[in-house]
């Protein structure tokens, strides 16, 4: 009688765990078949960017951005879009919200913070006087910072800091006068 209950009792398992995985087989269709045109609106940005049609690229990381927010890649790709666009503090705020994501791995995280300072950099270059840059100097250095602390490698981030280093201590200096 009791080898008959535990046959039972792992029969009731058996049937719980096939049902489970058949809604998670579900719901996975439906993620996926939900990040389909956010897909296929950020490749269409990628060609156009590719093509140097970056008001095209733009409006294509848009319509991916309106179907997915969280979509990393697509607030990456159009704060690359709108640099080249030479609208640097958007571009910084889309780089913000694309390491928002928790999922990123390391690489792709200092990538976007390299990017990120250099549109903060190119931002406070753009102003009249160099200390009316000093905040975005400032941002644009501690970017580079915790960019070069996960990949120390980067010898392009490392040069980009000791520049923006100098920018922001030219500010500085022009502030006090």
């Amino acid at each position: 009688f009791e080898r008959r209950n535990k046959r039972v009792n792992l029969d009731k398992i058996l049937r719980r765990s096939l049902s489970v995985a058949a809604l998670l087989m579900l719901l996975s269709g439906t993620v996926a078949a939900q990040s389909r045109p956010v897909l296929k609106e950020t490749r269409h940005g990628n060609h156009a960017y590719k093509a140097k049609k970056y008001d095209q690229a733009e409006i294509s990381y848009r319509r991916a951005l309106q179907r997915d927010s969280n979509a990393y890649r697509a607030q990456h790709n159009l704060g690359n879009t709108l640099y080249r666009q030479k609208k640097y503090a958007e571009a910084a705020q889309h780089y913000e919200q694309a390491l928002r994501q928790p999922d990123l791995d390391s690489r792709t995280r200092s990538r976007i913070l390299h990017n990120q300072g250099n549109s903060l950099l190119q931002e406070g270059l753009q102003k009249e006087s160099r200390a009316e840059g000093l905040q975005q100097f400032q941002q644009a250095v501690s970017a580079y910072q915790e960019s070069l602390k996960l990949d120390p490698k980067n010898n392009d981030t490392r040069y980009n800091l000791s520049y923006a280093k100098k920018m922001l201590q030219q500010a500085q200096q022009q502030q006090q006068q």
